[in-house]
C-alpha cells in the first residue's frame, strides 16, 4: 500500500512539474542542457555511477548509485546533489545573464530497493518525454541516457 501511495505521489508531483505553465523552460537551451550533462558525467565513476537521466525543458530526472569513499561509506546523496545544483546553476545563470535561484530548493529522492524497481524507474525516466508528447520514441529524445550495463530497452 505504501509503495503505491509513494508512486502515486511521485506521478502527481512529476505531472505538476512537467505541466506547470509558469515554470521556466531554461533547460530547452542546449547550452544549459549540455552543462548539466557534462557535469553529470564529470563525477561519474568518481562519486557515483550514473545510471540514467532525462533532461526535460523545466526539470530533470537523474538515477545514480553513490559510490563508496575510501572509508567504505557512500558519498552523500545530499552532497552530490548540492554540488551538482550549485555548479550547474552558476553556469546556467552565466549563460542566461541572470542571478538568483535556478533549481528548485527541494528534490524528490527515492531509494531503489531491487532490480525490478530499478527497471521500472529507468523506463519511467526514459519515457518521460514520450509521456509529455515531445517525441513518440524515447530514443529520439536528445537528452536521454541509460548506462548500457543497466538495461537495454
Amino acid at each position: 500500500m505504501c509503495n503505491n501511495f509513494n508512486k502515486n505521489i511521485f506521478d502527481l508531483t512529476d505531472k505538476f512539474i512537467a505541466n506547470y505553465i509558469g515554470s521556466p523552460q531554461w533547460l530547452k537551451n542546449p547550452q544549459i542542457a549540455n552543462v548539466v550533462v557534462e557535469n553529470l558525467f564529470k563525477w561519474d565513476d568518481i562519486h557515483y555511477k550514473l545510471l540514467c537521466y532525462c533532461i526535460m525543458p523545466n526539470h530533470i530526472h537523474i538515477l545514480i548509485k553513490p559510490l563508496l569513499k575510501e572509508e567504505r561509506e557512500p558519498f552523500s546523496l545530499a552532497r552530490i546533489m548540492q554540488a551538482h545544483k550549485g555548479y550547474t546553476a552558476s553556469q546556467a545563470n552565466k549563460i542566461l545573464q541572470r542571478k538568483g535561484q535556478f533549481w528548485q530548493y527541494e528534490s524528490y529522492d527515492h531509494y531503489v530497493r531491487d532490480y525490478e524497481e530499478l527497471l521500472r524507474i529507468v523506463r519511467y525516466i526514459l519515457y518521460n518525454p514520450v509521456k509529455a508528447g515531445f517525441v513518440n520514441d524515447h530514443e529520439k529524445w536528445q537528452y536521454n541516457y541509460v548506462e548500457p550495463s543497466v538495461i537495454s530497452l
